[in-house]
């Protein structure tokens, strides 16, 4: 179904929390989480039935294929003012799946049952819920379609999906990624090893294209990534 710009702010998780902070009872229902670098959200409260609102920082959408988490790979980010929740990510993802944070920063925990009271006075919880499945399902396709070019290429569009996601456009059209990114940030987002990382980031940053040093990582010239 073909949703117009006015339908998807109003499933939009910040009008979505906005509604939630209108009710009385909000403050009875939420609480603020804060988390350090490399700490498992799920693991910092009892997860089942909340609803998480990021505040400030930034956390990674993790997959492990084996116990020993050396086959872990990055499905995606989550950003400033988006939601997650454990229960929407066991419909598309495995059990392993993880939320972590890649810097300190902070979030709401909801209660599901306010959540969905909200939801429903509103009208809009069928409606959110296949918003943000569909959400999770193109990050899915976008990250299968990856698997499917070269690995520099796959390296190169997951520098760039970064800075559009999560940089800062500066005066002159470059680019600004978050101090936390790093080579093994990139490798496990790109399914590359780090060494191939390595060779890419040199290559790039030789062409003109990326400045790793000083850090912040600096995409110059997003086109030609």
């Amino acid at each position: 179904m073909y949703m117009t710009k006015e339908r998807k702010k109003m499933y939009s998780a910040d009008t979505i929390l906005a509604l939630c902070k209108q009710d009385p009872e909000f403050h009875k229902y939420a609480k603020t989480i804060y988390f350090k670098k490399n700490q498992k959200i799920f693991d910092l409260t009892d997860s089942n039935g909340k609803i998480f609102f990021l505040i400030t920082g930034i956390l990674m959408l993790t997959v492990r294929f084996d116990e020993s988490g050396e086959n872990e790979i990055i499905l995606n980010f989550v950003k400033e003012n988006q939601l997650f929740a454990k229960d929407l990510f066991s419909q598309i993802y495995p059990s392993t799946s993880e939320v972590k944070a890649l810097s300190d920063g902070a979030c709401w925990a909801i209660d599901r049952y306010f959540f969905d009271r909200i939801l429903t006075e509103y009208d809009v919880k069928e409606q959110f819920i296949i918003h943000e499945l569909l959400g999770l399902s193109k990050d899915t396709f976008s990250h299968l379609r990856k698997s499917t070019t070269s690995k520099e290429e796959r390296v190169r569009m997951c520098i760039k999906q970064i800075g559009e996601q999560l940089g800062t456009v500066g005066e002159n059209g470059e680019i600004v990624l978050p101090a936390a990114i790093t080579q093994p940030i990139i490798a496990s987002f790109s399914t590359a090893t780090r060494e191939f990382v390595a060779l890419i980031i040199k290559k790039l940053t030789c062409e003109g294209i990326l400045q790793v040093r000083p850090k912040p990582w600096i995409i110059l010239d997003v086109d030609r990534l």
